[in-house]
């Protein structure tokens, strides 16, 4: 039996952030309960990617005793909907009714992030990383500027990577570097290299 509160929302003292804290304390899905590992180790796990009203969730490594499963296929909890709880790549999320032979769970809470992006919607980055072409096509100085604008407003770390370097000489390439340098943005050319 899975042993799961629900406060109601109609609390006026509460706000939205107290009740998602609350419903987080009070969901105590356990191994035990989906009848494996030890018992009252909650079931953790990152979401890595989203479909329609589906996610897939990354189980957090068990030390005890592995999951038969690393990922499960997820839905959201209709609480969580009530309440205008996202979900959304990169959560930290509880997994509940654990069906290992469907491999299907429901997520029941999902942790405060750190960091959230709205485009593309991610949760909880570290870093941003933005790749360009240098060449085929042009890079546009104007374009690269808007990104870069809209990267530095997350506060996150920016790592920018031009590919094809090989399409342009040595000196474009240091033109380039310099440039990005006084605008205060390291830069890594890189090119691919087929195996054909």
């Amino acid at each position: 039996s899975l042993r799961y509160g629900f406060i109601s929302p109609l609390k006026a003292d509460m706000t939205k952030a107290n009740l998602l804290k609350a419903n987080l304390l009070k969901a105590e899905t356990t191994q035990t309960e989906l009848g494996i590992g030890e018992p009252d180790v909650p079931l953790w796990g990152t979401v890595v990617a989203v479909h329609a009203n589906f996610y897939w969730v990354q189980l957090d490594e068990n030390p005890v005793q592995p999951w038969p499963l690393a990922r499960l296929l997820c839905t959201r909890r209709s609480r969580l909907k009530k309440l205008g709880q996202q979900v959304m790549v990169g959560d930290r999320v509880r997994v509940e009714e654990a069906d290992w032979a469907g491999n299907r769970g429901a997520i029941a809470a999902v942790l405060p992030r750190c960091s959230e992006l709205d485009r593309p919607p991610v949760a909880n980055a570290d870093q941003i990383l933005l790749v360009f072409a240098i060449e085929e096509p042009t890079l546009d100085p104007h374009q690269l500027s808007r990104f870069l604008v809209k990267a530095e407003s997350t506060g996150l770390r920016i790592l920018l990577a031009l590919s094809k370097g090989d399409l342009v000489n040595e000196a474009q390439q240091l033109a380039w570097r310099r440039r990005l340098e006084d605008w205060g943005v390291s830069t890594l050319f890189f090119e691919f290299i087929s195996g054909g």
